[in-house]
């Protein structure tokens, strides 16, 4: 990815209400073209949470979950995982 763009822009080309949160970015993109997602509706304790970008399921938050606190959560799994998608289970 070269860029940070609105996660219903661009996984469903759409940005509008129906095609999910306004607030949510794809900050990477992983595997099959899913996507992860910086959530920017909020923050807890001065960070934004990090989504999985389920693309089958966008945008249900069901199926978008929160898989890290804040991006230094998330890269920290990332750089352990040795490629693996490590908010998963096996």
């Amino acid at each position: 990815m070269k860029e940070i763009r609105r996660g219903r822009v661009l996984i469903l080309a759409d940005d509008t209400d129906k095609a999910g949160p306004r607030d949510w970015y794809a900050i990477c993109e992983v595997r099959e073209s899913n996507y992860i997602l910086l959530d920017v509706s909020h923050q807890e304790n001065g960070r934004h949470p990090i989504r999985d970008g389920y693309r089958e399921m966008f945008p249900a938050p069901d199926h978008c979950p929160r898989i890290a606190a804040s991006f230094a959560e998330f890269l920290s799994g990332a750089l352990r995982s040795k490629g693996r998608w490590f908010w998963l289970q096996p």
